[in-house]
């Protein structure tokens, strides 16, 4: 991975290496369709990275009336542990903030230790619990919020 790779815009000509990633990621992967259809949504945003012209990593986010939403976040499992997450999550808040989110809420897997240290690190703090919330793996999800007037990027 290189030192300091670029955050560029996530396109709808993304959505094939998108699912593909999304399927390496996680057990039960979103398809193609969904992130066509999300992206038609105008309060959906996205960055990717990309490594030797390769997709890295994506993270897709909404902000609707002041509140931010990451709806995933994906990085190859071959780049895990390099920076390519928290690039992408930092980026994400800075682009909400911009878009007038004062607060930003994810779901993840109770089970997915490495990424509750990533929300963590960035100020994130648990709200609730969905039991059960990840058919694939029958996996709680935890509700997690950040206040991002004042973002710990």
């Amino acid at each position: 991975m290189s030192d300091q790779p670029f955050l560029l815009p996530f396109e709808p000509g993304d959505s094939q290496s998108a699912a593909d990633l999304h399927g390496l990621a996680f057990p039960d992967p979103w398809s193609v369709g969904s992130f066509d259809d999300l992206l038609k949504t105008p309060v959906v945003g996205g960055l990717k990275v990309l490594e030797r012209d390769a997709l890295a990593g994506f993270i897709l986010y909404r902000v609707v009336a002041g509140e931010a939403e990451i709806l995933t976040l994906a990085v190859n499992p071959g780049l895990r542990r390099q920076g390519v997450g928290a690039q992408l999550l930092g980026g994400a808040m800075v682009q909400a903030i911009a878009g007038g989110a004062e607060e930003m809420f994810l779901e993840v897997a109770s089970g997915n230790i490495a990424a509750i240290g990533l929300y963590h690190a960035f100020g994130f703090e648990d709200v609730a619990k969905r039991s059960g919330y990840y058919g694939a793996t029958g996996d709680d999800a935890r509700v997690m919020r950040c206040r991002l007037s004042q973002p710990s990027l």
